[in-house]
């Protein structure tokens, strides 16, 4: 997966969460073996956000579901993300628009 995806979520939790768990979040990172630093030119296994994604939802009470919809509406409407992707998503309007122009962008 693009480190992007993984910037950006851990933006999204520092917003919606606050900076005290996005350092929670970097502990378990360190834990497992992730990297320290996420850089958006690289490239990361699926499995590790996965694997944050039910961290999160678990410290949190919260289903995967609604994150990952509370972080598509965060991935859409931030200011890294519009910057980098500005030309790929002026057509984005639903989520399934989304998953098919990120789908082509990847090919």
């Amino acid at each position: 997966m693009h480190g992007l995806i993984f910037v950006t979520f851990e933006n999204f939790l520092r917003k919606e969460f606050g900076p005290a768990f996005l350092k929670q979040v970097r502990v378990y990172k360190k834990d497992h073996n992730a990297p320290p630093i996420f850089l958006e030119n690289q490239i990361y296994p699926d499995e590790l956000l996965f694997d944050l994604l039910t961290y999160v939802c678990e410290q949190l009470n919260i289903s995967p579901d609604d994150a990952l919809r509370a972080y598509g509406k965060y991935y859409i409407t931030n200011e890294l993300t519009g910057h980098l992707c500005a030309y790929l998503l002026q057509r984005v309007h639903t989520a399934q628009d989304l998953l098919l122009t990120m789908s082509k962008a990847h090919e």
